[in-house]
């Protein structure tokens, strides 16, 4: 995950000091690339850190320092997109603003969830597991068939990940056909723990 901060503003906010932006509005608020919460403070390199905590002293360029130090608060996200790999975003409903998370490991199915994926999953932790937190308003049950999605053409455009029936393949071309477009998966890594049980 890279927020594109340019080198000399790395150089120059080195120790991550608070900005200008501050906080302490009650409500959210940009804080470079990423968004704020009521009483926290934005730190120079696009950190929000709680009420009384000092900002991590790290370099900018350092944008995933926050996974191996327990100190520093994780980043704010919208979506999926915005945290690394390894992570997905936790929010409390689709379209609210929520932190970066780990991925669980060995769930177990209890309750049928509706991710914000707009995927059926065994379980909120299944949801979590493929990058997905849970609430969205309609979704598509996963089962082994392969997904209705496909490259056209010969170009050069990503339309993400999708399950062919026996593994997960990058979608490519100049368009992508079918009914399930919508549904492709933004990471190889989603797309392999939605569809993990299916694997011959």
């Amino acid at each position: 995950m890279s927020r594109g901060v340019p080198l000399a503003f790395a150089i120059a906010l080195v120790g991550c000091a608070p900005t200008e932006l501050g906080g302490g509005g009650g409500g959210r608020f940009l804080c470079g690339e990423n968004v704020c919460e009521g009483e926290q403070v934005c730190c120079g390199c696009g950190f929000c850190a709680a009420p009384g905590q000092a900002c991590p002293d790290v370099s900018c360029e350092e944008d995933d320092a926050w996974i191996d130090d327990p100190t520093m608060p994780p980043p704010p996200c919208t979506e999926r997109e915005d945290c690394p790999a390894s992570h997905y975003c936790q929010r409390d409903g689709c379209g609210e603003v929520g932190t970066c998370a780990p991925r669980p490991t060995d769930c177990v199915a209890d309750a049928e969830v509706c991710g914000c994926d707009g995927r059926n999953h065994p379980s909120a932790c299944h949801a979590a597991a493929a990058g997905s937190s849970v609430g969205g308003p309609a979704c598509a049950t996963l089962g082994c068939e392969p997904m209705d999605a496909s490259g056209e053409g010969l170009c050069g455009a990503f339309f993400g990940w999708t399950f062919d029936g026996s593994a997960c393949e990058p979608v490519t071309g100049c368009s992508c056909v079918g009914s399930q477009c919508d549904l492709t998966f933004a990471e190889q890594v989603d797309c392999e723990a939605a569809y993990g049980a299916c694997a011959p």
